[in-house]
């Protein structure tokens, strides 16, 4: 719920750009998966930007349309299939 609070306050200034830290990791499994899909489709429906961080391939695959990962200093485009 709280992850749902700080969302709305992030739009009501309307931002060029999203930034998110590991959105889902305060989240419970059973609740990750319904969490993460509202949250990509906010992200589509308002043509927003988002960058999002996180240490888990799922939740990356869940929220990524293009997905980034620095390794050694060195940044690689993944490769998602569908």
């Amino acid at each position: 719920e709280r992850q749902r609070v700080a969302l709305a306050r992030a739009l009501a200034v309307e931002p060029k750009l999203f930034l998110f830290d590991e959105p889902l990791s305060a989240v419970d499994m059973e609740t990750r998966a319904e969490v993460g899909a509202e949250l990509r489709a906010i992200i589509k429906k308002l043509a927003i930007p988002a960058i999002v961080v996180t240490h888990d391939p799922n939740d990356a695959r869940t929220l990524a349309d293009t997905i980034y990962r620095l390794e050694n200093g060195v940044l690689q485009k993944i490769t998602i299939k569908a």
